[in-house]
């Protein structure tokens, strides 16, 4: 049973790291954030986003990013897609939403949807 962050952290050491998609990791704080996740063991980051916004942050806080996987994309629909794919592809465990608008995410959850229900959600009208 998990009561504290003490028995969550102690959870994630015993499972290993997950591998983790980092939407648009952008941010100093949030570049630090994943740098502490990965040094404590609970993730394997993988990078998508702007490469020279990604290099520049890392390099900031210290955190050498050269041996994870790095995507590079530009576009926000496009990074989020891409994430969003690998998680429900089962190529990864976890998504991790940095410097992108939420809506671009939701869009992406949404699309795969609709395509295998064959279009758009049915309306009912009573």
């Amino acid at each position: 049973m998990i009561r504290s962050l003490r028995d969550v952290s102690k959870l994630a050491k015993e499972r290993g790291p997950k591998k983790l998609a980092v939407l648009s990791p952008e941010d100093d704080e949030f570049m630090l954030a994943v740098k502490r996740s990965w040094e404590r063991g609970y993730i394997e980051p993988v990078l998508i986003g702007d490469a020279e916004k990604m290099d520049r942050l890392a390099e900031k806080v210290g955190f050498d990013i050269s041996r994870f996987e790095k995507i590079v994309e530009n576009d926000r629909q496009t990074v989020s897609d891409l994430g969003i794919g690998m998680l429900f592809s089962g190529k990864l465990s976890i998504v991790s939403k940095g410097q992108i608008p939420t809506s671009y995410i939701y869009r992406s959850v949404i699309r795969p949807r609709r395509q295998r229900r064959g279009g758009r959600p049915a309306v009912s009208s009573s």
